[in-house]
């Protein structure tokens, strides 16, 4: 991170009209928001080109407070460090706007100096930079230097996430949405309507797992969404791809998401971790195993998620426990609950007191009733919302149970709000119409 400089930004932009410049960088996708924290953020994107990037940040309106200088990239991973907790922060993206620079020429990248703010007598306007990216789009080229202007790609804004002494946040929920299809953009649009603190998926992001499918199944879809708040993603076993259970899907987890999603380092990324936000920690879990996925990781006993998510849960101080998996344990939909995940995983969550499982893999809405040992239980039960009408194909439940509460095959998604020592859902349809609720007080 580096104090700009506004000779520095001068000397970057040469003069250059937008409808000159027919090989301006422009973003393939982006920009996403992951790994936030009270300090810390991680920016992403994708640009058509590998190039330099850069990124100021500040407080409103200070937003050119900071700046990171990211190295020639298609992929740009950069993280805002130094932030303040519960702030809202702006951010803006520059990117180079060329003519017809050949690779050979020289870079031209800005060097560490003093910051001169932009509303002072030196830096009145920062002229040269271009507020709009060119028209017309680009398309595939080779790399480029930036040896001419820069414009101004994208200006957003994020807030940080508060920490322990104010105990209340607000998050979305969602799962099973990977599929382009009317219904997810639908539910997509309901869910862009709130402003949460963060966004949370229980897997199946994509159909197939691949990469280029990611565009049309995850980044567009919420791409405004994805600008100012941060996912945290749970792996399903379609994240594993068709090939989850054979040994041809080695290596897919590594080529087709792990480089293009960042979480945090709090267990073994990107499989499992957690993160904190007020006087919670949510558990995000990879339970992919328990279904034949071949090279995810094991959470039987013994295992190394397994040690760490029970050291996890017994060391936390945290008021309030969420745990965020795919294959769900209580379930009537189409699939079910998993007996030996059941088995392995229940007897953790009833010890260590966590408050709500969230689950997915099951295309359809449903909540239990508190439930131990396969009994409705509301003293020492524990609530497992099943969340995985994102948009996939439904499914209907295959058989009731006495635990089961709700049961929905609809597309949906639920609203969170976290007030101290009170919780209070909501679930929206994907036309914005609540169809359950509930309250849990500690």
């Amino acid at each position: 991170m580096q104090k700009i400089s506004a000779a520095v930004l001068l000397f970057l932009a040469f003069s250059l009209k937008p409808s000159a410049c027919l090989h301006c960088t422009v973003f393939e996708r982006g920009p996403y928001l992951e790994n936030m924290s009270s300090k810390m953020v991680t920016v992403r994107f994708r640009l058509d080109t590998a190039t330099a990037a850069w990124v100021t940040y500040g407080a409103p309106p200070d937003c050119e407070r900071f700046m990171v200088m990211a190295p020639f990239a298609a992929e740009q991973k950069i993280t805002l460090n130094g932030l303040f907790a519960d702030t809202t922060h702006c951010y803006l993206i520059y990117l180079p706007a060329v003519e017809d620079v050949p690779a050979s020429s020289p870079s031209i990248l800005p060097e560490k100096s003093p910051y001169l703010s932009a509303n002072s007598e030196e830096d009145p306007a920062l002229p040269g930079f271009m507020d709009e990216p060119p028209p017309g789009g680009a398309s595939q080229k080779p790399a480029v230097q930036t040896g001419g202007a820069v414009y101004k790609a994208f200006e957003g804004t994020f807030r940080t996430f508060r920490d322990e002494d104010k105990p209340y946040f607000d998050f979305l929920a969602f799962g099973d949405s990977g599929s382009g299809s009317a219904e997810q953009l639908a539910v997509a649009a309901q869910m862009d309507k709130f402003n949460p603190d963060f966004v949370l998926n229980t897997g199946d992001m994509l159909e197939t797992g691949l990469d280029s499918d990611a565009a049309a199944q995850y980044f567009r879809p919420y791409a405004k969404m994805l600008s100012r708040e941060p996912f945290f993603l749970a792996l399903g076993n379609h994240d594993y791809g068709e090939k989850y259970n054979k040994e041809a899907g080695k290596g897919f987890i590594k080529a087709n998401y792990q480089p293009f999603h960042t979480v945090p380092l709090t267990g073994l990324p990107p499989h499992y971790y957690y993160f904190d936000i007020g006087d919670a920690r949510f558990f995000v879990l990879d339970t992919n195993a328990f279904y034949g996925a071949r090279f995810a990781p094991s959470l039987e006993p013994g295992s190394k998620q397994y040690k760490w998510l029970e050291y996890m849960l017994d060391k936390t101080k945290k008021a309030w426990k969420f745990v965020v998996m795919h294959q769900p344990i209580y379930s009537t939909g189409a699939h079910g609950g998993l007996e030996d995940e059941r088995a392995t995983l229940e007897p953790l969550f009833l010890k260590y007191k966590v408050d709500l499982v969230l689950q997915g893999h099951d295309h359809n809405y449903e909540r239990t009733r508190p439930v131990k040992e396969g009994l409705a239980d509301d003293i020492d039960g524990i609530v497992y919302l099943t969340l995985g009408g994102g948009g996939r194909p439904l499914y209907f439940q295959r058989a009731n149970q006495d635990w089961s509460e709700k049961f929905l095959p609809v597309y949906h998604f639920a609203y969170f709000e976290v007030r101290d020592k009170k919780l209070k859902i909501t679930v929206y349809d994907k036309d914005g119409q609540v169809i359950d609720t509930l309250d849990i007080q500690k």
